[in-house]
């Protein structure tokens, strides 16, 4: 064939594309990807391989946007297939095309295969190129991936990642910075962070200004990012009109029916719906609809969000009926092999089906749980209608089970449970109300479209129970599971390491860019990005590790997932055969009392070895402040006040089961919410109350009760399994004093030594130096009692010929805790703690002695081998001081997570080592937790500032009634019996320390 029918040929092709860009921007889908097509022929037939791969990738996007996915992906295969043939898998055109394979699998809401694509092309930029332009916009796809996926704080680091990159290559503000700030505007502010979001919107609205006229597209969207971020903060006012430009934008170029207008013509509606205009919002949904279907089809996924927002406005008009068929025909939508318009029936949940639009599908049912409770209420009084709306949230608590499990990072579970947090407040009301219907109920009618709900009162107890468990503590105890399966999967040891040392890194890298966040205006941007960056590195790699695991040992994922909340039965069985420590059994008198602290009420769940109830009491409205009071009051020793808060706080919370626990000697408390705050022991009962000049005569329930706490009943069980296996280990002691801190600028530096022996008592003084909450160690004083306090405690176990050892001054060190603190069963550490808050998030962890001294690990394992010396024992040997960390003095929470423990107990003698981030959901994130996830079954912790003098008064007293052999529990509460006793002593002294665990 001549050259001038080949330059025919490739000029033809080009009118072809010319023409499919035009047709596509007009939203004429079908007739673009014809001429598309038609271009790509022409390049095959001459062998132009990089027209054709460009092309390619066009056609595979038109797909998508005709929703025809698998077409999509299908095609994309091949054109990535033949280009890795003629270019080569690494080169960057066949890069490109992993990038736009991602594309495709993240249009169809496949997050996971999208990541394996674009994680696949930024190795292998990183790997051939170091860096690269291309690098940019992949991680600006990465960053939508985990925005999509809810885990906001990866999202954030990818697109600082991404502007970094492309700033690196491009100095002036361009199209791509403007569209990066914008999108990570919009993840701030579904993180919280609404704000610095919308300050970024603004700055994407400004550069896009800049660049392109008033009316042009792309300035559009900058105005629809910077409404949806307003939006997001319920700033409607501000919403609306930026809604609106971008729809006047989009309707002058392309328009009014045009999809791309879709989206702010919701936004409207949406601004309209919630500020109570229902009638004008409809019409904007309705419009949505009508639109989607001309473009899309009657059964494109994208529909049933419209069905939604038109459902939720019928829903506030009171038309309860027009609202589920709405919200009905959204669910069909969704659900594969359903097509039931009976809008009490459900769609069954198969952990199967890759569900599309999972967050749209969640919100449909979670209306219709609200509908069906309101049309009960309000209209029909039918009981059927209740029960519909508890047959819902059982189905969507099967959802959201599934949807935690498909959440594979801890940030998008975070933000699932928040989400979902007022949906089990609401489950949690209808199954206290229905169990009280059916009691008063001869018969009770059944339907059959409900196949889950219960028809006695005591199995929808159990059930509204079951409610109550699933929004506790579930990532921590998933997490357990998780390195359960790890070790039964028989994954290879070698894999366990790599794994191990990840984490280990990837924590460290965390903390570092927390701490450097943490210096506000003398942040390093520099280091920042540098720490920054190689997070995203070795994320990556633990990411691809995971799922080789998942895909390599299915043992692994089949144990991993296989969670199971605990249930009344389950607990009932643990009461009547709970054992001390030691193994002995003890009476079967125990009873827990779980708490759900929702909006307007408190549901208390009772439970002893033989009996169950539920019981409902209307919130205070100054709850949350009086918790907030009784803590100052104690920290401030106002006698007046701490009567005033703990007698109010003892009638909602204990009074209205006080007669079930007549028969009880020991309490469990599950709290909830601002309860993780409360330490239950200095409670009163305003009845009992005889003198109120006198902390030392009042009646604190912890007289009547051991008392106990735990993070969830099901985390109860599982900790009470592992105790049975470290309860058989051998009694052995470690304790852990740094001592000296800097604080003191006249103090002479001691030096460190490990302690065999000691005799003699040191006297007590009365001292207020509390162990208190500042990172900055140079500004901390000594804690001298501690000295006496883990000296005391060791001889305990010295003197019963057990094995102990104890750390103190510098030996008491970072590198020392974590290398030996594995091989005991009883840990004592003291010292200072420190709880930083940083926005939203805090930073805490205790301070312990520079590493720069370590004890030689023949010596640590063989006690009788040290030497009794405050001197220089030769068992001790001087590390290098060459490169030791500024912060190598602090264990901060994060690093707790990665100790290797086999401890029964862990005391935790410092300040708030109970107080931290308070996640909806999750509980508290605080320094215990980390040791009970590191392997420790009991940990005693502080909830505020302690004395030092006093805490080493309750510890040594604690210690001394474990080794006489009785629970834990128990120890403790006989050792602040003591100190109550003492009419020196205040709450302050001994109320802030609680026992997790038995």
């Amino acid at each position: 064939m001549s050259k001038q029918t080949d330059k025919n040929d490739i000029e033809l092709a080009k009118q072809c594309l010319e023409e499919a860009e035009s047709l596509f921007t007009q939203a004429k889908y079908e007739e673009s990807m014809k001429l598309s097509k038609q271009a790509s022929a022409l390049y095959k037939k001459w062998s132009l391989w990089k027209d054709w791969v460009a092309v390619g990738n066009d056609i595979a996007k038109t797909y998508c946007y005709i929703g025809k996915y698998k077409e999509a992906v299908k095609y994309m295969q091949d054109v990535l297939k033949m280009s890795g043939i003629h270019f080569g898998e690494r080169h960057p055109i066949t890069l490109n095309c992993l990038n736009s394979m991602g594309l495709c699998h993240d249009m169809i809401r496949n997050s996971e295969e999208a990541l394996i694509f674009f994680q696949k092309a930024l190795e292998i930029w990183k790997i051939d190129f170091e860096t690269h332009p291309q690098m940019a916009l992949v991680n600006n796809n990465i960053a939508g991936i985990y925005s999509d996926l809810e885990d906001f704080d990866l999202s954030v680091l990818h697109y600082q990642e991404a502007l970094r990159i492309h700033q690196k290559y491009h100095e002036n503000e361009d199209e791509f910075v403007a569209s990066v700030l914008g999108n990570m505007g919009m993840c701030l502010g579904r993180k919280g962070e609404t704000e610095l979001g919308i300050e970024n919107c603004k700055k994407s609205l400004d550069i896009k200004r800049k660049i392109y006229p008033p009316e042009h597209p792309t300035v559009a969207s900058a105005h629809h990012y910077l409404a949806r971020t307003y939006l997001t903060k319920a700033d409607f006012a501000n919403a609306l009109p930026h809604y609106e430009e971008a729809m006047r934008i989009k309707k002058a170029i392309l328009g009014g029916r045009h999809p791309d207008v879709l989206l702010s013509i919701e936004g409207i509606g949406l601004c309209l719906l919630e500020t109570g205009e229902y009638d004008q919002a409809i019409v904007c949904f309705q419009e949505v609809l009508e639109i989607s279907k001309e473009h899309f089809g009657n059964q494109n996924p994208e529909l049933a969000r419209s069905f939604l927002n038109i459902g939720r406005c019928y829903a506030f008009k009171e038309n309860y009926d027009l609202s589920l068929e709405h919200l009905q025909q959204g669910l069909i939508l969704l659900s594969p092999h359903f097509s039931d318009t009976n809008f009490y029936r459900n769609p069954v949940i198969s952990k199967t089906h890759n569900y599309q639009k999972t967050n749209i599908f969640r919100y449909l049912f979670e209306t219709k749980v609200d509908v069906f409770s309101r049309k009960y209420r309000e209209q029909t009084q039918n009981l059927k209608d209740l029960q519909a709306s508890l047959e819902t949230a059982i189905v969507i608590a099967e959802f959201i089970a599934y949807q935690r499990q498909s959440h594979k990072m801890e940030g998008s579970k975070h933000v699932l449970m928040k989400d979902v947090a007022e949906l089990y407040d609401f489950a949690i009301e209808r199954g206290v109300e229905i169990s009280e219907l059916y009691e008063n109920l001869p018969v009770t009618p059944q339907y059959p479209e409900f196949t889950h709900i219960p028809y006695t009162s005591e199995e929808i107890k159990a059930l509204t129970f079951d409610f109550s468990e699933q929004c506790k503590a579930v990532l921590l105890f998933s997490n357990l599971k998780d390195n359960e399966a790890k070790t039964t999967a028989k994954i290879p040891d070698k894999l366990l390491d790599t794994e191990k040392n990840l984490v280990k890194k990837l924590s460290e890298l965390e903390n570092r860019m927390n701490i450097e966040e943490s210096k506000g205006e003398k942040k390093n941007e520099g280091l920042f990005s540098t720490i920054q960056k190689e997070y995203l590195q070795q994320r990556q790699v633990y990411d691809q590790l995971i799922a080789k695991f998942e895909k390599d040992y299915p043992e692994y994922y089949q144990l991993k997932y296989s969670i199971t909340t605990a249930t009344v039965q389950d607990l009932q069985l643990y009461l009547s055969t709970q054992t001390t420590p030691n193994g002995k059994k003890r009476p079967n008198n125990s009873a827990i009392l779980s708490y759900h602290i929702a909006e307007e009420q408190i549901y208390i769940f009772a439970i002893t070895s033989n009996e169950y109830k539920i019981v409902k009491v209307s919130k205070p409205r100054d709850f949350s402040k009086n918790i907030e009071k009784l803590q100052n009051s104690i920290q401030l020793g106002h006698i007046e006040n701490f009567i005033k808060c703990s007698t109010q706080l003892f009638e909602s919370l204990l009074r209205p089961v006080w007669s079930f626990l007549q028969s009880a000697n020991k309490l469990i408390i599950i709290p909830h919410g601002e309860l993780y705050y409360l330490p239950f022991d200095v409670l009163l009962n305003q009845h009992q109350i005889t003198d109120v000049n006198n902390f030392e005569k009042l009646s604190y329930l912890i007289r009547d009760f051991d008392i106990s706490y735990h993070y969830s009943a099901t985390l109860l069980l599982h900790s009470h399994k592992r105790q049975q296996q470290t309860n058989q280990q051998i009694d052995s002691f470690f304790g852990f004093a740094p001592i000296q801190f800097g604080g003191e600028k006249d103090s002479q530096k001691r030096e460190g030594y490990v302690v065999k022996s000691s005799s003699g008592k040191q006297e007590h003084h009365r001292r207020r130096i509390l162990k208190s909450s500042g990172n900055d160690q140079a500004a901390l004083q000594d804690l001298e009692e501690t000295e006496v306090e883990v000296k005391e405690v060791y001889q305990l176990f010295e003197k019963e010929g057990k094995e102990a050892i104890a750390l103190f001054y510098d030996q008491a060190n970072k590198q020392n805790l974590q290398e030996y603190i594995g091989d005991y069963k009883y840990v004592l550490i003291s010292t200072h703690g420190f709880l930083q808050e940083m926005g939203k998030s805090t930073l805490s962890g205790i301070h312990l002695a520079p590493s720069n001294s370590t004890v030689s690990k023949t010596s640590i394992k063989s006690p009788l081998s040290i030497e009794a010396s405050t001197e220089h024992p030769s068992s001790i040997h001087k590390a290098s001081t060459a490169s030791i960390e500024s912060d190598n003095f602090i264990l901060h929470t994060s690093e707790t997570y990665h100790l290797n423990l086999n401890a029964d107990l862990v005391v935790l003698s410092s300040c708030e080592s109970g107080v931290g981030e308070l996640k909806v959901g999750e509980g508290m994130m605080a320094l215990n937790r980390g040791f009970l996830y590191a392997g420790a079954s009991n940990i005693v912790y502080s909830l505020f500032k302690v004395p030092q003098d006093s805490t080493s008064r309750l510890t040594q007293a604690l210690f001394q009634y474990i080794l006489k052999g009785g629970s834990y529990a128990q120890a403790l509460r006989k050792a602040k019996l003591e100190l109550i006793a003492d009419e020196m002593m205040e709450p302050m002294d001994w109320a802030g320390f609680a026992l997790v665990g038995g």
